[in-house]
């Protein structure tokens, strides 16, 4: 899988997750509220990270 279709899929993934809780809340207090919001900041961590690595790997800088 090349890195373009692999964020893609996250991308995806990501909205999707979101979409599906925000359409139909389970519970509507601000824990869930936080842990639906972490959820999405955590893809979109993952996300950022890859990109970085695969940058890091291109220039040659990786330090892993």
């Amino acid at each position: 899988m090349n890195e373009a279709k692999l964020i893609g899929r996250l991308k995806a993934t990501q909205q999707e997750f979101a979409l599906k809780v925000l359409m139909a809340p389970q519970v509507k207090d601000l824990f869930t509220y936080g842990q639906v919001s972490g959820v999405v900041i955590g893809i979109e961590q993952c996300i950022n990270e890859i990109i970085n690595q695969l940058k890091e790997e291109r220039d040659g800088k990786d330090e892993l």
